[in-house]
Order: structure tokens, then C-alpha cells, then sequence
């Protein structure tokens, strides 16, 4: 195990980017890759690399890269005995140019899927706000679920609403819009 962290601390300067070992892997065990040498990339925080022992090859590495979720699906074995400068050749010809692609499309995945999360927020958030205000502003005293939903879409808070969204929405309102004649629940 010692020769590996070893390995990582010389193959890492040696490593197209800025590569550095990270010496906590070998000092924990309560962290991610606890008892594994990993060497993190200093441009992109949380990607790195991480070595292990092959436990059904005797005398091999397996190296993979590590994704903020999982492991990559790109890996290689090497053996123990080739020098670092021959570890690391193999590193940048055959593992980092498929590891770095599968690294963006997580990243862009993780990106949308932020984005789309963040304008659900904003969605919910612009809901309830006009719903409040409408309802306590209203001339009418009783609101369907439908008519609530139409009136969000008329006024261009959402391109499209049905009335179990708005149903769902409401629910999660902290404040009890059904109360005393606001009128925002059928009787």
C-alpha cells in the first residue's frame, strides 16, 4: 500500500494539467477513498483519480477517476513495476482524455439539472406569491383549482399549469389560504 502512495506523489507533477497527491486519503479512513492514493486535479475541484490495489491481479494498479457522484466508467491496470514515468504516460494517453469527456458530461448533466431545479423554485415561489395576492385581492370569492390555474397561465407566470400542480403547490404553502373566505379552496 505504501509503494502506491508513494507512486501517486511521483506520477502526479508528471500528469498533463495540475495534478497534486492528496496525502489525506492515506491519514483517514472515515473519507471517500479512504486507504486509496488519489491525486486531485487543482482546476476542477472534486475531480481526481484514485489507485488501488487490483484484489484479482496480484502486482497490478487499477486507476480510475473519480466523478463527484461515482466512479468514471474509464479505467486502466498497470503493473507495479513500471517506472512513474511510464505510469504516467499511460495515465495521459489512455485515461485521461476519456476520463476528462465522461467528467464535462456529468458536470453538464449536474449544470441542466440545477438549472432545472432552480427554475421549478422560482415556478413554486411565483406561485404562491400570485395565488396570496390574487386570492386576498380578488373580487371573487371562490377559486377552483382550475380557474386558478387558467388565471396563472393568462398572466404568463407559466407557459403550463394543471390544476394537481396548482393543487400541489398550494399544499406546500406555509400559510392556510382555505381560511375564513379567502377563497382559494372550493367549499
Amino acid at each position: 500500500m505504501e509503494c502506491l502512495f508513494a507512486l501517486a506523489e511521483e506520477i502526479a507533477p508528471l500528469l498533463t494539467g495540475q495534478w497534486r497527491s492528496n496525502r489525506l486519503a492515506e491519514q483517514r479512513s472515515d473519507i471517500r477513498h479512504a486507504n486509496q492514493a488519489v491525486v486531485n486535479d487543482d482546476t476542477q475541484p472534486g475531480r481526481q483519480l484514485v489507485f488501488q490495489p487490483c484484489p484479482d491481479k496480484p502486482g497490478r494498479i487499477h486507476m480510475r477517476g473519480s466523478l463527484r457522484e461515482s466512479l468514471s466508467r474509464v479505467n486502466i491496470i498497470l503493473s507495479e513495476q513500471l517506472p512513474a514515468r511510464a505510469v504516467a504516460g499511460d495515465i495521459n494517453r489512455r485515461l485521461l482524455p476519456g476520463f476528462r469527456q465522461e467528467w464535462r458530461e456529468a458536470e453538464t448533466c449536474r449544470q441542466a439539472q440545477e438549472a432545472k431545479l432552480e427554475l421549478d423554485r422560482h415556478q413554486v415561489a411565483l406561485l404562491r406569491w400570485f395565488v396570496l395576492e390574487f386570492s386576498l385581492c380578488s373580487k371573487r370569492k371562490r377559486w377552483t383549482m382550475q380557474l386558478l390555474a387558467d388565471r396563472v397561465i393568462e398572466v404568463g407566470l407559466v407557459e403550463a399549469i394543471s390544476e394537481d400542480a396548482v393543487r400541489r403547490t398550494l399544499k406546500k404553502t406555509p400559510s392556510n389560504l382555505g381560511r375564513g373566505g379567502s377563497g382559494a379552496f372550493p367549499a
